[in-house]
């Protein structure tokens, strides 16, 4: 007897989608996995209301396969929740499907840092470049920006002052330091999904600083390409965007520097603002001018958290194998297979 698995969506709602999913639920006799989809549905209202439909639906075993951010408990609504970090799995075999080479150690530079900012919009990128401008960093970031363009300038320009904007524009120009060609796919649409890079940024540069997609705060939370080439290629990082991102990475075993930074991160916000700028302005210098013995000791961590980032590659590759084994569903394997199974051995 095979164990049956589906795929819940938020859009299923009221559907009749889901109303068939349900009558599949009811027929079943064996264990039941449910697999949600990576959108914070699961502690919203609506989603709630599904995940009680389909537990009051059937007396089965019912397993809740979640992607790693959602920060739901082992026992949710009834369901024994099965959760695996998805994003370091799939970051992963990305790396494997470019034969993607990365660091093993951390680099020697003490006089420059990354900072990668992606889709030039919000006070965590744009920004956040201006205010490394603003403070005359700019010379020791290596930065890729996109937004001094005609279809970017006017967003970016909302947040610099309006006495600095032409000539942060006429100083900071478009460039990407690894030379990485950006999809453009519409009105303000940029797409790189951070595969391939240049492993030189890793050992050219001190430390990254890191904007990741959102500025508000989860969960659930995406940490994306930017933080796992960061802890890829033990590279120290300082966060700069979703509030709460810093928790949610040391609840799986990450340390995000907290005891070697100047200023903390606001743990009360809910959204990144102009005052988060100006204490990362101040952890960057901080960085920047660090004593010998302190940094060495940043490095053993970045080392640290790459093993860690290892650890939770095999422990979802140990999660997925034991779903593989508990179906015959040709389409299950076939994305469980896709996901986990290349060659990502350290």
């Amino acid at each position: 007897m095979s164990d049956l698995h589906i795929k819940i969506i938020f859009s299923d709602y009221e559907t009749d989608s889901f109303y068939q999913k349900i009558q599949q639920i009811k027929s079943h006799v064996g264990d039941i996995y449910i697999w949600e989809d990576a959108h914070p549905w699961l502690n919203h209202t609506n989603g709630i209301t599904m995940l009680k439909n389909i537990r009051s639906s059937t007396n089965n075993k019912l397993y809740l396969v979640c992607r790693g951010n959602n920060g739901l408990p082992t026992d949710y609504l009834g369901f024994d929740v099965i959760d695996f970090t998805w994003q370091i799995i799939d970051f992963t075999r990305l790396h494997d499907l470019f034969s993607q080479k990365y660091l093993t150690h951390p680099g020697n530079s003490r006089n420059s840092f990354l900072f990668l900012t992606g889709k030039p919009l919000g006070y965590h990128r744009v920004g956040l470049l201006y205010k490394i401008w603003k403070h005359d960093l700019i010379a020791q970031c290596q930065y890729s920006f996109f937004g001094n363009t005609d279809e970017f300038r006017d967003s970016c320009s909302k947040y610099i002052d309006t006495k600095d904007q032409w000539t942060f524009f006429n100083e900071v120009k478009n460039q990407s330091p690894d030379r990485i060609s950006v999809e453009h796919s519409g009105h303000q649409s940029l797409h790189y999904p951070g595969i391939p890079y240049d492993t030189c940024l890793y050992e050219q540069s001190q430390f990254s600083v890191i904007s990741e997609t959102y500025d508000w705060r989860g969960p659930p939370y995406h940490p994306t390409e930017k933080i796992w080439r960061s802890i890829l290629n033990c590279h120290p990082f300082l966060l700069a965007g979703q509030p709460g991102m810093v928790d949610y990475l040391e609840s799986l075993g990450f340390d995000c520097y907290l005891s070697h930074i100047k200023k903390n991160y606001l743990k009360d916000s809910n959204k990144w603002t102009h005052a988060d700028n100006e204490q990362t302005i101040e952890n960057i210098m901080h960085w920047l001018t660090m004593a010998d013995k302190e940094w060495t000791a940043v490095k053993k961590i970045a080392i640290e958290n790459q093993k860690i980032y290892f650890k939770h590659l095999q422990k979802t590759k140990n999660v997925l194998e034991k779903i593989l084994n508990t179906t015959n569903d040709i389409k299950i394997k076939k994305h469980i297979h896709d996901m986990a199974w290349e060659d990502t051995s350290p």
